[in-house]
């Protein structure tokens, strides 16, 4: 009996030391999903800033056949003109095109709100990103849960308060602008 209850206490520990292992292998996941998931949206800032320099509209469509974007997969039932939609393994991304007035003399400026979201919310990520062509870069608390394209889906374009200090956004640092 003496020896059972040695047996039980090493075993509680094990089972302790397991449950607290699998913790930190499903945090670091998830914090590995969001860093992904940050360094393709920059990429996908990035070539979309490039197009709208060059006078063209943002179109997500043409940015995935780049070869940097080449795991991206485009959602063409829910894209639509003007605002497409792909995904990775841990994140959905949409594109909407944006353009301002047109001024005296010149052709439209394009713009584009770039958004990403877990495709599954506490296991890929939990944080929600907005970059769009004017510089702006944003995390979010994604306070509702956003998940792929079921939970809280499709997101607005541009998410509402963004820069309020009680929206759960805040500014975020860009890598390659370093």
């Amino acid at each position: 009996m003496r020896k059972l209850g040695y047996v039980l206490v090493v075993f509680l520990v094990l089972l302790c030391f397991a449950l607290h292992q699998r913790s930190s292998w499903r945090a670091q996941r998830l914090l590995d999903g969001e860093a992904l998931a940050l360094q393709r949206s920059e990429l996908i800032h990035e070539l979309a800033k490039a197009r709208v320099r060059g006078g063209e509209p943002a179109d997500l469509a043409q940015l995935i056949k780049a070869p940097e974007l080449s795991s991206l997969t485009l959602l063409h039932e829910l894209s639509t003109t003007g605002m497409a939609f792909a995904h990775d393994e841990v994140y959905v991304y949409g594109l909407a095109q944006t353009t301002q007035p047109l001024s005296l003399g010149h052709g439209p400026r394009y713009g584009f709100i770039l958004r990403a979201w877990p495709i599954d919310f506490g296991v890929t990520g939990d944080l929600q990103f907005h970059l769009d062509s004017k510089g702006g870069c944003f995390h979010g608390q994604n306070n509702k849960g956003r998940s792929g394209v079921t939970a809280d889906f499709p997101p607005p374009f541009p998410a509402p308060d963004l820069r309020s200090r009680r929206s759960g956004w805040w500014p975020a640092k860009l890598a390659y602008r370093n």
